[in-house]
């Protein structure tokens, strides 16, 4: 009997050692461990277009990949967003056009200036919905002898933390935590963006 009841005893005591474990994995998606990243440092990295004559500051765990139109930042959203609501977060600089690329959003939410020494962006905020998905991004644009200079930001996340859990309290707590951090997401990229200079 006594022998049974510890076979018991150790079983259980195992079951409620991984429940835990599950329990805590879950919290942990839910929310990530925080980062302060957002900062230009001495570790970022110079970035020079001599070809289209510019220069530009990016943090060094942003990963660019280059083509002859674009140059591509991968953002690793855990550095910079808490919570699982964050999918992906790009930057794109694009190749000086005469015309400036229309915008992905669906709608402008707000507008404004982004200034760097001598140089003033114009600066789109803009976002879109669909299918549980939530789009946020920015434009910037500037012009210099007639050709269009635009920094495009794209972040997707999902569209509310009610997709993953059910209780109202944590939902909003998760739902204000993303929100803020998007805003100071932003605000880095206005950063990055006030670090552009022609060559």
């Amino acid at each position: 009997m006594d022998k049974n009841f510890s076979a018991i005893l150790g079983v259980a005591l195992i079951l409620i050692v991984l429940i835990s474990g599950v329990i805590n994995t879950v919290k942990t998606k839910i929310n990530q461990t925080p980062n302060e990243n957002y900062s230009l440092s001495e570790t970022s990295i110079l970035y020079k277009d001599k070809t289209n004559g510019y220069s530009i500051y990016y943090p060094k765990d942003f990963s660019m990949i280059e083509t002859d139109d674009t140059k591509t930042f991968d953002i690793p959203i855990k550095n910079y967003f808490n919570t699982i609501l964050a999918n992906e977060a790009r930057l794109t600089i694009s190749k000086p056009s005469s015309k400036c690329p229309q915008s992905e959003g669906d709608q402008i939410v707000s507008a404004g200036e982004i200034k760097s020494g001598d140089i003033v962006f114009k600066k789109d905020n803009w976002s879109g919905v669909g299918a549980g998905q939530l789009y946020v991004g920015a434009d910037y644009t500037t012009l210099k002898n007639g050709l269009c200079y635009s920094i495009h930001i794209f972040t997707h996340s999902t569209n509310g933390a009610g997709f993953y859990i059910d209780d109202p309290v944590e939902i909003k707590k998760i739902d204000d935590e993303h929100a803020a951090d998007m805003k100071k997401f932003l605000e880095a990229i206005d950063g990055i963006v006030s670090t552009f200079k022609f060559l």
